[in-house]
């Protein structure tokens, strides 16, 4: 697994178990019995979540999370509730309720719960932040529209010692495709087509483990039709989120011969942002 990938990974696990905390926190102050050693072990593992989300971020961030965690004199925040989650505000009367006077020395609700908010947030922001997977595949777009231009130039330009590719078939455009993005990426994976048997794979044609994209090659046949190719594409697609690296698809279409009706149309229908994984496809002819 790449290091942006595992990153992403961690940073996930961590926002996951922020809303752990939110939520068992909550029921603390309900008034159902808390037993000392569930507050314990809350507390023993919110410490530990709390240094390896901190050792995710720099700077500016990194003030605000830890803010969020320590409060100061006049604002509680995550610690103090840790610290102490049961006691009673002295100023707090039942027979003469306040609006503007807890029941608790340390409530959960408002400042507490919006600290572990922001801390999410936080997270959130740097895990978007660490990948701008959405970019990358407006990238990968822009270049592979340009493959027609690339193979007309090494046709031009063929000589007995560089003769021009002869695209005849999936395969062969598969390596041209394979040999560009070595040209532009460090990790990538020529995943084995024997492996993709019939039955179903979670193996794409290639994955660039730099940036965790699964790269995806068809050539239109004879008489497909713009359906057929979606489909194979969808079906391709639900199998690659088992792939431990998958965080985006990016889909090469080459119908050098002009078969599809609508490639436009295939293009908008099957590339999305999200929610979910990202994909994008293009149709080069």
């Amino acid at each position: 697994m790449s290091r942006v990938v595992q990153r992403r990974q961690e940073l996930q696990d961590l926002i996951s178990k922020n809303e752990d905390f939110e939520t068992e926190m909550s029921h603390w102050q309900q008034g159902a019995e808390v037993s000392p050693d569930k507050v314990r072990r809350v507390q023993r593992d919110y410490g530990k979540w709390y240094m390896a989300a901190k050792s995710m971020l720099d700077g500016e961030q990194l003030e605000k999370f830890v803010d969020m965690y320590e409060g100061g004199a006049w604002t509680n925040r995550v610690r103090a509730f840790l610290v102490d989650p049961f006691t009673k505000n002295d100023f707090y009367n039942p027979d003469q309720e306040n609006p503007l006077i807890s029941e608790w020395k340390v409530e959960f609700q408002g400042t507490v719960r919006d600290s572990l908010v922001t801390q999410r947030q936080i997270l959130i922001q740097e895990l978007h932040a660490e990948s701008d997977v959405i970019g990358t595949l407006d990238e990968l777009a822009s270049i592979f529209r340009r493959l027609p231009d690339y193979l007309r130039t090494l046709k031009n330009k063929a000589s007995n010692n560089v003769p021009a590719p002869n695209i005849a078939k999936e395969k062969d455009l598969q390596i041209v495709i394979l040999a560009t993005l070595r040209l532009l990426y460090v990790n990538v994976s020529d995943e084995d087509p024997a492996s993709k048997h019939a039955g179903g794979s979670s193996i794409p044609d290639f994955m660039i483990r730099d940036i965790g994209v699964a790269v995806e090659i068809k050539m239109v046949r004879e008489g497909q039709k713009d359906k057929d190719v979606g489909a194979e594409l969808l079906v391709d697609w639900g199998r690659y989120p088992k792939h431990p690296d998958c965080q985006a698809i990016f889909a090469i279409v080459y119908d050098p011969k002009e078969v599809l009706d609508n490639p436009n149309s295939l293009e908008d229908d099957l590339s999305q942002d999200g929610p979910g994984i990202p994909t994008r496809v293009i149709v080069i002819r």
